[in-house]
């Protein structure tokens, strides 16, 4: 098969999508991560462990918002790199966003 040239205009356009989508579900993705720790710190102390203060629930949630930042930008890199790789998007977005999700990988 015959591959198709890319023109700048239609990188551009394709970059923008990638970005606008790839933002929008870092979001709720981040939202999920965050939730799902909070379900189940909430199911240990207050089923299992049998807590009645609402205190352990005031420390842990700055906990849990921070863990969900630094859990989210690790998971999200490695999701992202891995849709570049596996829908081959590294030639059909700007150069400079693809490598900075590929970066020291040797697209594996």
């Amino acid at each position: 098969m015959e591959e198709k040239k890319i023109s700048d205009y239609q990188r551009k356009k394709n970059t923008i999508i990638f970005t606008i989508v790839t933002g929008l579900l870092n979001v709720v993705f981040m939202l999920a991560l965050m939730f799902i720790m909070l379900v189940i710190f909430i199911m240990v102390v207050y089923k299992f462990l049998k807590c009645q203060s609402p205190l352990p629930a005031q420390f842990a949630m700055p906990v849990i918002l921070i863990a969900g930042f630094a859990l989210d930008f690790v998971l999200s890199v490695r999701l992202i790199r891995l849709a570049i790789i596996k829908f081959n998007l590294a030639d059909k977005i700007n150069k400079k966003v693809a490598e900075q999700y590929l970066y020291g990988k040797n697209n594996s």
